[in-house]
């Protein structure tokens, strides 16, 4: 017997047109869909299938259907017949979940007649509870120990049920409802409500139990949130006779926040008790609530499904995707156009306002997701691949810098000029907490930025105006800009500056994060990385830094995935800064240009908000000064030689060439960028135990194997130093410090070499 849709497809002479992955493609044979391409898509793991052409979908038993091989079960076996066959008579570990879960033991054993324990194979290790109706069980609730949502045994319904077994004669005048078995054994234990209450559960908040009828006085303890409090007043309307209250919970209680909750953080029974009476009701009135939408309408020629309007609405938007196969909407907004993923809010709002303006209502909540997941289909295989960018990109020679303002106005930067326009030929991303840029404007001079950073050196403002034009070019590498100097120099302040010029965010300074990924994803999200107030750099950190400094990818196993993965491949400018020297490794600080800023005497201190408040007023003309001089770069570049490359050598390139346009004379910036580069390698090699080391040893020419290198620099280095961390214990850690040590060595004119 054929248990699979792979394997049935097969047998009916239906050919794989391709294996990808859990995902195995045939041509689609449903509704006359002439599909040649492979567009059903059925998936191993979940045995459903879906057609990206036309509408199909479903699984094992609507292929059945379709060929016609589908036989009707026969009756199901009773419920009380499966409770026998899955239960089990020890309840120690629902007991024990209970307990856990702020129920007295001795409820929890008193009531354990109403409960079974089940090790379930579809379900898990759970509590079963069984949904009664006129004494009668109508189904199984399968609630998991391991704390996931609980369940009900599929194929039987759940209408009018409750929980425990009762008989209307049973239930008292004044009744408690709880949405579920865990809230009625909270309830359970307080003896005031026990003794004056009958407390029912209806197991959901979509479910009114048919044994309300018996009582007068219903006293509902919803849970927080729209669902229950839709429920409660479901309740009064069908009972409009009766008296029907429900909770008011303090607004500051989380959403969903329960009985039971307030019982786990109370752990007190005494204190439970007194909380729950003080709680207030609110008596409800019968009053009408919002019928649910049809997902039909009614359309011109006959009916139209209201996922069918949702999709001609949107018809005439572009639609694309990215190599990582994210599906974008560009989307016509008053006088301009904006690109949403999407899944974005932003894009499922316009198309739900698009549909309210036409048809006077909001889409049913499937029609519309019906409708998104054809758009999202759409996007995948029948709409083009386009790259997207963060504001930043390149395009035929041109650069264009995306100002993020309402109008979504772009710099576009030529080598004659630069202009705004509205409809560049690239697409660009808004991530959340990205800030837009003012408006530039011609005629700016770099040096009104002087007055509002705290760098007071002519070498240390060249190769800070350096960094800002090479930070504005879309390709890379890009140098590490560290700002360091001792308490009350100004370096965060002059960090966020530095930021506001080319990158503004919300959070313009950040902690040093855990891990590389969220590393990453900071980087993915925004063009310049700036992290505040550092004071070392572990070596995992350092090596990633490098990467994004020069480009390098990573990846992940995607979250609730086997085999998929999440690929960030980013580079971008970084900035830092700290007190202490924070390049400690080669690597890092042979990508860096490192500022030293001075301390600010007391009586040249000035307040942050006046000094933010001028830096606003010359800012557009800053950024307009820096699109000039990028304009100058893609003129000049073509014609620019170095008679000797530095490392970083594309920035220096790029400053070199747009060096013209700079506040100073063609070639300082190489001297300063020397300059710079010497004074890092002597603070790195001094940082450096092992160079240290070695630098003491070698006064003349050394030879030796690893092992005897490493005893005889030992002689070098103080007992202390040896029992550090930092000191390599074997050779071959050894070997790999020289290596990375070896080329800011030579620049001291010591040479290693190994054989």
């Amino acid at each position: 017997m054929i248990e699979n849709s792979v394997d049935y497809l097969i047998s009916k002479n239906k050919e794989p047109i391709k294996y990808d992955g859990d995902e195995v493609i045939f041509n689609c044979f449903f509704y006359g869909c002439d599909d040649k391409t492979g567009h059903l898509s059925v998936n191993k793991k979940t045995d459903k299938f879906r057609c990206w052409k036309c509408p199909a979908s479903g699984n094992l038993v609507t292929l059945k259907k379709h060929f016609g091989d589908y036989e009707e079960k026969s009756k199901k076996p009773s419920l009380q017949y499966i409770l026998d066959k899955v239960r089990n008579n020890d309840k120690s570990k629902c007991i024990q979940y209970l307990v856990a879960r702020c129920i007295p033991e001795k409820i929890a054993k008193a009531c354990q007649d109403h409960f079974f324990y089940s090790n379930h194979p579809k379900y898990g290790e759970a509590i079963i509870f069984p949904v009664y109706r006129n004494g009668e069980i109508i189904s199984l609730s399968f609630k998991q120990l391991d704390g996931g949502k609980a369940k009900f045994l599929g194929g039987y319904e759940t209408k009018g049920g409750y929980w425990p077994n009762l008989t209307i004669k049973e239930v008292k005048e004044n009744c408690i409802l709880v949405e579920s078995a865990i809230n009625w054994l909270t309830m359970q234990s307080i003896p005031y409500f026990r003794n004056k209450y009958t407390i029912i559960s209806s197991f959901s908040s979509s479910n009114i139990p048919d044994i309300l009828s018996g009582a007068n006085e219903i006293n509902i303890f919803i849970d927080n949130d729209p669902a229950s409090e839709k429920w409660a007043q479901r309740v009064k309307n069908e009972h409009p006779e009766k008296i029907v209250r429900k909770c008011i919970w303090l607004k500051k209680t989380l959403k969903g926040y329960d009985v039971n909750d307030l019982a786990q953080e109370l752990k007190d029974p005494q204190q439970l008790e007194e909380a729950i009476i003080a709680i207030d009701f609110d008596e409800l009135k019968e009053k009408k609530l919002p019928k649910k939408e049809n997902s039909k309408i009614e359309g011109e020629d006959g009916k139209v499904t209201q996922s069918q309007r949702l999709l001609a609405f949107a018809e005439n938007i572009d639609l694309f995707h990215t190599s990582d196969n994210q599906v974008y909407a560009v989307i016509p907004i008053e006088n301009h156009e904006e690109t949403w993923p999407i899944k974005s809010k932003e894009f499922k709002r316009w198309l739900k306002r698009k549909f309210y303006l036409i048809e006077k209502k909001p889409p049913g909540g499937q029609a519309f997701q019906d409708a998104f997941d054809q758009l999202e289909a759409k996007g995948q295989y029948d709409s083009p691949q386009c790259s997207i960018f963060t504001r930043l990109a390149e395009h035929k020679g041109k650069i264009y810098l995306d100002l993020l303002n309402d109008d979504w106005e772009v710099v576009e930067i030529t080598q004659n000029d630069w202009k705004i326009i509205s409809d560049p030929p690239v697409k660009f991303r808004r991530t959340k907490g990205m800030l837009p840029l003012p408006k530039p404007i011609k005629g700016g001079s770099l040096d009104k930025l002087k007055p509002f950073v705290n760098i007071k050196f002519d070498d240390d403002w060249k190769l800070f105006i350096s960094w800002l034009v090479g930070s504005l070019r879309p390709t890379g590498p890009y140098p590490i800009l560290i700002f360091q100097g001792e308490q009350g120099s100004a370096k965060s302040f002059t960090s966020r500056v530095t930021r506001s010029i080319i990158d503004p965010s919300i959070a313009s300074l950040r902690t040093i994060p855990r891990e590389e990924r969220d590393l990453m994803v900071a980087g993915n999200n925004s063009w310049v990385i700036a992290f505040d107030n550092i004071s070392s750099l572990k070596d995992w950190l350092s090596d990633a830094l490098c990467r994004i400094s020069t480009g390098g990818g990573f990846s992940k196993r995607q979250n609730y995935t086997d085999d998929e993965e999440v690929l960030f491949d980013v580079m971008r400018p970084i900035l830092l800064n700290g007190i202490d020297s924070i390049v400690t490794r080669h690597d890092l600080a042979d990508r860096a240009i490192i500022i030293n800023l001075p301390s600010i005497p007391e009586d040249e201190r000035k307040l942050e908000y006046k000094i933010q408040q001028g830096l606003d007023n010359v800012l557009p003309e800053i950024i307009g000064a820096l699109c000039y001089a990028v304009s100058e770069g893609i003129k000049n570049l073509p014609n620019t030689v170095l008679s000797k490359l530095p490392r970083m050598a594309d920035f220096a390139l790029w400053v070199s060439a747009v060096e013209p346009a700079l506040p100073w004379k063609k070639g300082e910036f190489l001297k300063a960028y020397t300059k710079n580069r010497k004074e890092v390698v002597e603070l790195t090699l001094e940082a450096d135990m092992v160079a240290c080391a070695i630098r003491k040893l070698i006064e003349k020419e050394w030879k030796g194997v690893a092992s005897e290198l490493l005893v005889t620099l030992g002689k070098y280095v103080s007992e202390e130093i040896k029992k550090s961390k930092s000191w390599p214990k074997k050779p071959n850690l050894l070997s790999g410090k020289l290596k990375r040590a070896a080329t800011f060595l030579r620049t001291v004119n010591i040479y290693s070499a190994s054989s």
